[in-house]
């Protein structure tokens, strides 16, 4: 290649040290574009990293998520069967409640029925008592009257 380059040199009647010193800046410009492009590389390499972690993370804390909504879910679920199970034992407790005040109705008025016949019964026997002493005055009233009057 260093052939070559002497050939074209001669062939273009080139200055040896206008050559040699734009062949310096060519591989100093050369360097430069070399090491931006390693600096790119590097960023671009560091920019795939942290797109890495940010997806890892991003992923976990989905991850993360989605057990804590699923496990507030079950705790959800199990609840609603609870108050379910709740619910249709306070119904059935309230159903039987509800019997026995019916049930408690029935007999109160069944003995408010057998305490109106007996005052009914006390009530005629009072009356013929009342009415025997009564009658009984009356005819002491009378026998005084007749006995006083001869």
């Amino acid at each position: 290649m260093a052939a070559v380059l002497d050939e074209l040199v001669l062939a273009l009647d080139i200055e040896s040290k206008d050559f040699t010193a734009g062949e310096q800046a060519a591989h100093a410009a050369l360097d430069r574009l070399t090491a931006a492009m390693e600096r790119v590389a590097d960023v671009f390499e560091l920019g795939q990293k942290q797109a890495s972690n940010a997806l890892a993370k991003t992923g976990s804390d989905a991850d993360k998520a989605a057990r804590e909504t699923e496990a507030a879910g079950e705790r959800t679920g199990k609840a609603l069967k609870k108050t379910g199970s709740d619910a249709d034992k306070t119904a059935a407790s309230m159903e039987q409640a509800g019997k026995r005040t019916g049930d408690a109705i029935a007999n109160t008025g069944k003995k408010a029925e057998k305490t109106a016949k007996k005052m009914e019964a006390a009530g005629k026997r009072a009356s013929t008592f009342f009415s025997g002493i009564r009658n009984q005055i009356l005819a002491l009233a009378g026998v005084t009257l007749t006995l006083g009057g001869n």
